[in-house]
């Protein structure tokens, strides 16, 4: 039986996230790293000839997202841990579709 391993750590073809690191800064000298920093400057490059009140604004927006993606990140982690912990309930997934259709009916 195939080991089971958290979504967020399993990348395409079910191979852990860590391993295709690892592979990858073996045969590419941290390919992650360089092309998101090559990204990220072209980026920067890109919003260095806007003006200054749009730099900032994206500037802005960037580290909200940034933020968001942290708390994400904690959030999942934080219920990842409570299951592997056995904190995990039974989830009637219609009766939680019927709660948050009438929820959101009702705003």
């Amino acid at each position: 039986m195939a080991e089971l391993r958290p979504a967020h750590l399993v990348s395409h073809r079910g191979r852990h996230k860590e391993d295709v690191r690892k592979t990858h800064a073996a045969s590419s000298g941290n390919w992650y790293s360089t092309c998101m920093v090559k990204t990220l400057e072209r980026a920067m490059e890109e919003l260095a000839s806007l003006p200054e009140a749009d730099q900032e604004q994206i500037g802005r927006r960037l580290l909200s997202h940034v933020d968001k993606l942290r708390q994400l990140r904690a959030d999942v982690d934080k219920s990842l841990r409570s299951l592997d912990a056995g904190e995990g309930k039974p989830l009637d997934v219609e009766e939680f579709i019927r709660q948050s259709n009438a929820s959101h009916a009702r705003s």
